[in-house]
């Protein structure tokens, strides 16, 4: 069959010579099109690394004191520590709540960002990672952010403001093979000064995407509590315990959380389910897989109806050959077989030639697509592999998928009207003749 699917081809060039010409278009199109959306949606398929489904933001605000003596604002200095601390307490008292934390805007899919950059001595590029303020090791059990080593959350406290927790992939890279745990954290770097860099990895915690978007991150936890004082930039992050609704209990905590849990001057407000609030925080990026997404449907659905419908009245046209085939004895079976190896034949003959010519173009001009809004460095790439990092793997994955796209819709329009074909009785496709 295959020899005479070749035959056919040879015989018919002139007609197909368009056609192929029109899939080579074609595969490079939806090369432009399609690699974006396929790495976009990926991307967002990649594990955040915290349990969110079940945590709930509030936020915290405060009156101005009066002075009872002249009815002015009180602007005295005493700390809002402890009225942040009761709040805290009286909300994690209830009984459908499993952990509570502290947490300011540098944390997950919030507003705040910092980040820093490490070296490892002999390597040529940084490693940036984003950092965290956690008042304590409950950050990581309501967090539902784990120890590498037993799978649950971190039990050693930090002992001073120099401890700090790292992510997987940082304890990779400054320390491959090695338990990093009581490594400083800049010991690896050309420039260390014992006196200066004296940040010390006292756990190591599996890797967390800092804001959505953000394929990958490394973090690294430092114990801060001195931070966790000013009401203006703190919000306490619940999780409840599981089979707890989330939207039923915002709800009935929501119309008394200002009045019941105030503390002094201090009062909560504003529950939100933290998935709403990773949402909020990504609408930019939703916005923009989503405008991704759409162009790419809509391209696939005009070149599945173009295709398909070229495919169709060329296979319409060819009832002739089909009687021809019926009059040697061919089975509508093979009749239907021998189009469809016709199409796939083609098919394979244009991805070859326009992925080859897409390949060199973005071997030299670097145009394959990145998930990632943020710069990830060559050093987070290596550490942090992801499977478009590699161009080769890149390329392939997203080759196979738009040559089976491909192959599907030739098929659909070849396969409607070659079954219909296969069966007209050899006397009528031939009387003509």
């Amino acid at each position: 069959m295959i020899k005479l699917i070749f035959k056919n081809l040879l015989a018919h060039r002139r007609r197909y010579f368009w056609i192929l010409l029109e899939l080579i278009i074609v595969s490079i199109t939806a090369w432009l099109l399609l690699d974006p959306a396929i790495v976009s949606i990926s991307s967002l398929s990649i594990p955040t690394g915290y349990d969110k489904e079940r945590l709930v933001k509030i936020s915290l605000a405060k009156e101005p004191a009066i002075n009872s003596d002249n009815g002015q604002s009180d602007e005295s200095s005493e700390p809002e520590s402890a009225d942040i601390q009761r709040i805290l307490s009286r909300l994690s008292a209830d009984s459908r709540v499993e952990a509570s934390t502290l947490a300011d805007n540098l944390v997950f899919e919030s507003g705040g960002m910092t980040m820093n950059s490490l070296n490892r001595d002999k390597k040529p590029d940084d490693l940036y990672y984003m950092g965290i303020d956690i008042p304590g090791i409950e950050f990581f059990s309501t967090f539902g952010i784990v120890d590498i080593t037993t799978g649950k959350a971190p039990t050693i406290k930090p002992g001073s403001e120099n401890d700090v927790y790292v992510s997987k992939s940082i304890a990779d890279y400054l320390f491959p093979g090695e338990n990093a745990i009581g490594h400083y954290i800049e010991e690896k770097s050309k420039n260390y000064n014992p006196d200066d860099d004296n940040l010390r990895i006292i756990g190591v915690v599996n890797d967390a995407v800092y804001r959505s978007g953000y394929a990958r991150t490394p973090l690294v936890y430092s114990y801060r509590p001195e931070e966790f004082s000013d009401v203006e930039f703190i919000n306490i992050v619940i999780r409840l315990k599981s089979g707890v609704d989330v939207d039923d209990y915002i709800r009935d905590i929501a119309p008394t959380l200002a009045r019941e849990m105030k503390s002094g001057n201090i009062y909560p407000h504003s529950p939100t389910s933290y998935i709403d609030e990773a949402k909020r925080r990504s609408s930019n990026v939703d916005k923009m897989v989503f405008i991704t997404m759409a162009i790419a449907t809509f391209f696939f659905i005009n070149i599945f109806l173009a295709i398909t419908g070229t495919f169709y009245i060329q296979t319409r046209r060819r009832s002739e050959d089909a009687g021809i085939m019926r009059t040697f004895g061919a089975t509508p079976r093979r009749i239907v077989c021998e189009m469809i190896g016709e199409g796939v034949t083609l098919v394979t003959i244009a991805c070859a030639i326009g992925f080859s010519i897409y390949r060199f173009i973005a071997r030299h001009y670097g145009s394959l697509a990145e998930a990632s809004i943020n710069d990830d460095s060559m050093a987070v790439k290596e550490t942090m592999p992801l499977w478009w990092d590699n161009f080769d793997t890149h390329f392939f994955t997203i080759s196979a998928i738009i040559y089976i796209l491909l192959i599907i819709i030739v098929t659909i329009g070849i396969y409607i009207p070659a079954r219909r074909i296969s069966r007209v009785n050899p006397v009528d496709a031939l009387k003509d003749e």
